[in-house]
């Protein structure tokens, strides 16, 4: 099984972690990837519920409509400090982001 960071604080952190995402070479550095097969198996666990994460896609709402993975919410950069109660209040849950890559 592989080990995974959980990024946990306050939604101010998680909102810091999605403005960053821009700046690809700073956020590998500092958070766990995941592959596409890792992230099916999550995706695999969590409908059987034996996992449970939040799933956030932080493309811009007209790529959004037409793909998405199902069951991510859209929180795109341009909108995350109005979309942060989409986060919740659990500061243990784990949070994964993701958009079309790093460029």
């Amino acid at each position: 099984m592989m080990e995974r960071k959980v990024v946990t604080g306050s939604g101010a952190a998680l909102l810091l972690f999605i403005m960053l995402l821009h700046n690809a070479a700073w956020g590998i550095e500092r958070f766990d990837t995941i592959t596409t097969a890792q992230l099916h198996e999550m995706l695999n666990l969590r409908s059987s519920g034996e996992s449970d994460f939040l799933l956030i896609n932080a493309l811009d709402e007209i790529i959004y409509r037409d793909e998405f993975i199902p069951g991510s919410i859209n929180i795109p950069l341009s909108k995350a400090s109005e979309r942060s109660s989409a986060l919740g209040n659990d500061k243990n849950r784990l949070i994964i982001t993701y958009c079309m890559g790093y460029r």
